[in-house]
């Protein structure tokens, strides 16, 4: 991800890359406070306060429930230092398509703007979103998939030869 989302005006918004990657003190603060932990954060992180209702919050907290399952959810920001050094390491541009949904109320087009020196993202800043963009406006994260997916399907099917036909494959 770019540096330029890792600035103090930005601390609202990635504060958890921080506190998640430390060693064991967030397990040590969330484990039997799961609930409160996660409800915080999708109440505080998110623009449409509906989009995860209480039977979402619930999976969320039995997924996340326990030191070693809270362990294994802070892993991915532990190991973030070492990927981003890995991707730096071996760093080539992508040559297939790629998608970049931000929230407006999150870090909208910045997630696109991290992602300059990899690929030629598409990139959408999502009306009325926050962090979760997808649960928080799932028609609009579909359209935009698709869309994107139709038109790789489309330039694909522009370069190849058909080679067989779907009645091909039935047996009469």
């Amino acid at each position: 991800m770019s540096e330029a989302v890792f600035r103090p005006e930005n601390a609202q918004k990635i504060w958890q890359f921080y506190f998640h990657a430390v060693g064991d003190i967030p397990e040590l603060l969330v484990a039997g406070k799961e609930r409160a932990y996660l409800s915080w954060y999708f109440t505080n992180k998110s623009f449409i306060k509906a989009a995860i209702n209480e039977q979402d919050l619930d999976e969320y907290v039995r997924a996340y429930t326990g030191t070693e399952r809270l362990k294994h959810g802070f892993a991915y920001y532990r190991a973030f230092t070492a990927s981003a050094q890995h991707n730096k390491d071996d760093l080539h541009r992508l040559q297939i398509p790629v998608l970049a949904l931000g929230g407006q109320h999150a870090l909208g087009e910045q997630i696109g703007n991290a992602l300059q020196q990899l690929a030629v993202p598409k990139v959408i800043v999502i009306k009325d979103a926050g962090h979760y963009v997808p649960e928080e406006q799932p028609e609009e994260t579909v359209r935009y998939i698709r869309e994107m997916t139709d038109r790789f399907a489309s330039d694909a099917n522009d370069h190849l030869p058909m080679v067989f036909t779907p009645s091909d494959h039935f047996i009469d």
